[in-house]
């Protein structure tokens, strides 16, 4: 539990966010696992599979360059201003539907989760991820907010400067270890009912 919120849990989320996170509480660090889990589930999985669905291997080849060029130069600097537009530009365009639809995943994941879970998702969705900082970032995170009765996203430090952002979700803001091994079973369904779906997909192609 505690160690969750010191060095060496701020250390960990440290690789998989750009945020600062020498300052996070284990709340904080807590929620940053979820934000991340949320929409690497979106990037690292639902958007290659689409786009493997339509286009083979050359279009999830395709994802995971436009994907990667994205994550390395994406965010406007002075050198990669113009190319790192570009690039952040065609990723929002190639993440547009996988987006959604992973909302659309953890929503039905949620199920299991509570009585209301899945009506707390999507009303999260709805109401929320349009107001999120990223174009697509906001319908994954504001999924698992809802289906977990947290508050995911808000403001963020970036080198040292806090920069705002809306809240996903309206529950607790006080996340805790137990509320990232739920994320993770909500991801481990989501993975299944994907694989349920792919399997109808390609059943109803060859038929």
């Amino acid at each position: 539990g505690r160690a969750a919120g010191g060095g060496g849990g701020r250390d960990t989320v440290a690789q998989i966010v750009g945020r600062d996170t020498n300052t996070m509480d284990e709340a904080g660090v807590c929620r940053a696992a979820i934000e991340s889990l949320s929409e690497n589930l979106s990037d690292g999985i639902v958007a290659p599979v689409f786009w493997g669905v339509l286009f083979g291997l050359p279009g999830m080849l395709a994802y995971k360059m436009l994907n990667t060029a994205d994550s390395m130069i994406g965010h406007r600097t002075e050198k990669y201003e113009e190319f790192g537009w570009a690039a952040a530009k065609l990723d929002d365009i190639a993440n547009f539907i996988p987006a959604r639809l992973t909302a659309l995943l953890i929503a039905v994941a949620a199920l299991p989760v509570s009585a209301g879970a899945m009506s707390l998702s999507l009303k999260a969705v709805f109401r929320d991820a349009r107001t999120h900082t990223s174009f697509n970032a906001g319908y994954p995170e504001a999924a698992m907010a809802g289906a977990l009765n947290l508050r995911l996203a808000g403001p963020r430090i970036y080198d040292g400067v806090e920069q705002g952002g809306a809240w996903m979700g309206d529950g607790r803001e006080e996340a805790t270890p137990q509320d990232i091994e739920a994320a993770l079973r909500i991801y481990i369904s989501a993975l299944l009912l994907q694989a349920l779906l792919l399997a109808g997909v390609f059943v109803w192609a060859n038929s």
